[in-house]
């Protein structure tokens, strides 16, 4: 190529310039069809070549920041692609130091050298022309050329047309830059800004006739390429406001170029854009021309505008929020603080900007934790505490354009009232998971079909929910046959009394096979139209508690009961004294062979087992006579087998199974053997004629106190090992109504029956702490299972009971005490009858005051415990009182371990319960004075 020479004629130098304004437009061109930087640089790189020497050329760019130079492209026939590096002194950097073009040939570089300003860098070059890039903010890049051989040399010429184009480059590259940075702003930012294209023109200085215009010119300001040349802009009306154009022509005539001037532009339409506007002046057919670019800004204006709204309705948003809202620096410094939340822990909005989220304020390490992992670039969620609040705080990173972690933001939101109503909500929901009532849904359609059921029907009936929900299982079928008809019964009338809440009690068959008792709340909605409409119930368990009401109500009537039999049987005893007192008063004075004695012997007999009726009366009572010490189970009935054996018929097999080395029981060994009797007949009875087997079985368990007090009905539990004796028969078994009335006194299935046998055999229980628990089946046979407490003592030999006769003179005064009139005369003529004089007195009060008055005389005084005013105890702490070397025999119709029991030690003499005879009378008096 050879070099340019200055045109001569007009017509050459305007194809000159149309040629130069041509490579602008392709340049301009070149920036808008350019997929990135690279194809750019490409492109321009053809169309420099165009315009002159250009085979080696480069764009270096300067990143001020990081002080290094990059060469993003680089095309050198003797050099490759230098890495980037830092700033250093070449002829790149030269030309960005400062920051103005430069022509180089071989004399000019060796002085550059010579002086210091540049170093060798590369091949040595022939010619070296480099224009700076200049941007908004200054140089920011170079764009080189070089020739290494030839005798062609760069033009000053040709330097001012690569400084313009350089300057097209620049614009193209901030452009395409901001473009860049555009697009990652829209994906952050949901395109905020908009790129739009460039308009260019070439126009005469002194009038702004324009002499070419670009497409992207008709395309900004709506006018045709005809339509514009050989017209100015104040012709087409193009500048909106004229102080723009005298901002414009200010800056050309005092520096001949201007670069990123915003200015409104109306288009051919009268719609008014923004525009950014570069300038420069050029010499074009000996004129002096401006080439001027201009931007479309508008959108990006207009998105400006938008931002900063959209700011403010931010920062509103921020400021009116329940929740807190904060971003940290990458130091940990608040730098942003809003949101209503805040005066819930007591900051104002604001207040913790620039103080460091590491400073003391009582944050909760869990926060202090998720900022860490924020700084670090992790995302974090956690539910914290801070000045007695709870805040689910969320804890974002935010990265920059090189991936870093710029910043992080949080979002706190006071969760405080709603984890309480969630944990209370938990709670009412743990009702229907694990507590006792069980939710139920089910249509009014045949079989019930379940739509819902809580899950703690597991539990309580333990059914899996979607046995009944998928309808495997009805309602209908877990209601007791017995009570399904009475169920529905009275479902249909509670609807035809127009009731929607009604309340039964009924039993549902468990997954065991057991059917259990529930109370039933229901709400019952109506259907419509096809839908039957459904049931709504919850259902409590009542099995424990109408077992804990019937062992309840049992236990009262069998107190009451009690009371009655034990007042009876005191009552009758009294009666009975003086019957027996009476009767053998007749027979101490009649003569032995006297025709009389056999009948009063026959009376005396009856009299006796009129006796034994309210001793078992006092045993249902609980107030029986016990002797009570240790004994082994399995002794005591070995001892009765061939009793036992005897008593039953020969059909029925005796069967024992006793486990070895059993603990003892704390029992009376008499009224044990009566339970084991009475059990063993009563077992034998149910068997009858048939063939049969009573199995006596006994063991060790150790019982809990719900188990003694539900299942032996034992009225004060004491928890532990307790010892068993059961006694299980093949026999016709007993129906329910029995069961309930077989402890009853008097009831009795047998047609020589008294009905007293199980009575006092329960009272004999009681009196020992033992339990029973009693299942039978019609047809099956019966079980009767009793429970002792264990003993820690060992059993101990039975001691012999014989005694030497007395050889004490029954003789002196006796006070005798007593309420019933014929008491005091049968025993006065049997006291008489002894040997002794007599003293009476009726009742406490009155004993005391003989007491008194014979207190020199008396030897003995015999007293009845109940009386009215003053009963015998209450006197016989008053005689201790007044002489306690008297003795006092004390006497009761209830048995002497029930009546003394409240006494101290050191208590009476001696006792007689009543009845007695003169024999056991005469005894008592005997060992008391003895004593």
């Amino acid at each position: 190529m050879r070099p340019p020479r200055e045109p001569q004629d007009p017509t050459e130098a305007l194809a000159l310039v149309r040629r130069y304004l041509g490579a602008t437009y392709r340049i301009a061109e070149a920036a808008l069809r350019a997929i990135d930087l690279q194809e750019l640089y490409g492109r321009v790189h053809t169309i420099i070549r165009d315009l002159m020497p250009a085979e080696n050329l480069y764009f270096a760019l300067w990143d001020r920041a990081s002080g290094t130079v990059s060469f993003p492209y680089f095309v050198d026939a003797l050099d490759p692609a230098p890495p980037p590096r830092i700033f250093r002194r070449g002829l790149t950097e030269y030309v960005l130091r400062t920051e103005r073009p430069i022509l180089l040939d071989q004399e000019i570089l060796q002085g550059l050298e010579a002086s210091g300003e540049v170093e060798p860098l590369g091949a040595n070059t022939l010619d070296w022309l480099g224009a700076p890039l200049v941007g908004v903010e200054g140089v920011f890049g170079v764009l080189a050329i070089q020739m290494y051989d030839g005798v062609r040399r760069y033009t000053p010429e040709e330097r001012d047309l690569l400084v313009f184009v350089s300057g097209q480059v620049a614009m193209a590259i901030e452009r395409r830059t901001s473009e860049d940075a555009l697009r990652l702003s829209e994906e952050k930012f949901s395109k905020v800004f908009h790129a739009s294209p460039d308009a260019i023109n070439l126009s005469r200085l002194e009038d702004g006739v324009y002499l070419d215009v670009s497409e992207g010119f008709t395309r900004l300001t709506g006018w045709t390429r005809e339509e514009s040349i050989g017209r100015s802009s104040l012709e087409l009306g193009i500048w909106a406001n004229p102080e723009d154009r005298s901002r414009a022509v200010q800056l050309i005539q005092d520096h001949g170029e201007f670069t990123g001037l915003e200015a409104t532009f109306r288009r051919k339409d009268g719609t008014v854009l923004t525009g950014l506007m570069s300038g420069k002046i050029m010499e074009a057919d000996g004129a002096r021309c401006l080439l001027s670019i201009t931007r479309d800004i508008t959108d990006r204006k207009t998105a400006e505008q938008a931002l900063r709204n959209a700011e403010r309705r931010i920062r509103t948003v921020l400021a009116y929020s329940q929740a807190i809202i904060y971003q940290l620096d990458q130091e940990g410094h608040f730098i942003l603080s809003e949101g209503l939340g805040l005066t819930k822990i007591g900051l104002r909005p604001g207040e913790m900007v620039g103080r460091s989220v590491f400073e003391s304020h009582g944050w909760d390490p869990l926060v202090l934790g998720q900022v860490r992992q924020g700084l670090h670039g992790r995302a974090s969620r956690e539910t914290a505490r801070f000045r007695e609040r709870t805040f689910d705080n969320l804890l974002t990173p935010v990265f920059d354009d090189h991936g870093d972690v710029d910043s992080v933001i949080g979002i706190a939101t006071d969760i405080t009232e709603r984890q309480q109503a969630e944990e209370e909500l938990l709670a009412e929901r743990g009702l229907f998971v694990g507590g006792p009532v069980m939710v139920i849904k089910w249509r009014v359609e045949e079989g019930w079909p379940v739509d819902y059921v809580s899950p703690n029907i597991q539990t309580i009936l333990g059914y899996p929910p979607d046995d009944l929900v998928s309808g495997r299982i009805s309602y209908n079928s877990l209601v007791h046959p017995d009570e399904v008809e009475a169920i529905h019964q009275a479902a249909a009338e509670f609807k035809a009394q127009g009731l929607t809440h009604y309340e039964q009690q009924y039993r549902l068959r468990t997954a065991s096979g057991e059917y259990r008792w529930f109370y039933d709340f229901s709400t019952s909605v109506a259907g419509q139209g096809s839908d039957p409409g459904y049931h709504l119930g919850y259902l409590l368990d009542l099995t424990d508690r109408r077992r804990a009401e019937e062992a309840l109500r049992q236990s009262q009537k069998l107190e009451s009961l009690g009371v009655l039999a034990g007042g009876i049987a005191h009552d009758f005893n009294n009666l009975l004294t003086v019957i027996l007192g009476n009767l053998n008063l007749a027979q101490f004075r009649l003569p032995d062979d006297s025709s009389a004695r056999p009948y009063l012997t026959n009376m005396e007999a009856a009299v006796l087992r009129a006796t034994e009726l309210t001793k078992q009366m006092l045993a249902y009572s609980g107030r029986g006579h016990f002797q009570v010490r240790p004994h082994d189970l399995n002794a005591v009935v070995r001892d009765l087998t061939h009793l036992l054996e005897v008593s039953i018929s020969k059909k029925i097999h005796l069967q024992l199974d006793l486990e070895p080395d059993l603990p003892a029981i704390q029992a009376d060994a008499a009224q044990f053997q009566q339970v084991v009797m009475n059990l063993v007949t009563n077992a034998s009875d149910a068997i009858g004629d048939r063939e049969g087997v009573i199995h006596l079985t006994t063991s060790v368990q150790h019982l809990e106190a719900p188990v003694l007090r539900d299942e032996y009905r034992v009225d004060a539990p004491t928890p532990g090992r307790h010892v068993i004796l059961e006694v299980e028969d093949t026999g016709c078994g007993m129906t329910a109504d029995v069961l309930e009335r077989i402890f009853d006194p008097f009831f009795t299935t047998k047609a020589t029956g008294r009905g007293l046998g199980l009575s006092a055999m329960l009272g004999i229980l009681r009196g020992h702490g033992a339990g029973l628990n009693i299942s039978s089946e019609v047809g099956r046979g019966s079980r009767f299972r009793l429970c002792f407490p264990a003993s820690t003592q060992a059993t101990l030999p039975e001691s012999p009971t014989d005694q030497a006769p007395s050889t004490t003179p029954l003789r002196g005064l006796v006070l005798l005490v007593d309420d019933e009139e014929q008491i005091l005369d049968a025993t006065g003529l049997a006291l008489d009858s002894l040997g002794f004089g007599v003293v009476t007195a009726r009742d406490g009060l009155e004993a005391l005051d003989r007491f008194q008055e014979h207190r020199k005389d008396l030897c003995l005084v015999v007293m009845d415990l109940t009386m009215p005013r003053m009963d015998g105890r209450e006197a016989f702490r008053a005689m201790r009182g007044l002489d306690p070397a008297i003795p006092v025999v004390l006497s009761s119709g209830f048995t002497e371990q029930d009546s003394l029991q409240t006494f101290p030690d050191g208590g009476p003499a001696g006792f007689l319960q009543k009845p007695y005879q003169i024999k056991d009378l005469k005894t008592a008096l005997q060992r008391a004075l003895e004593g």
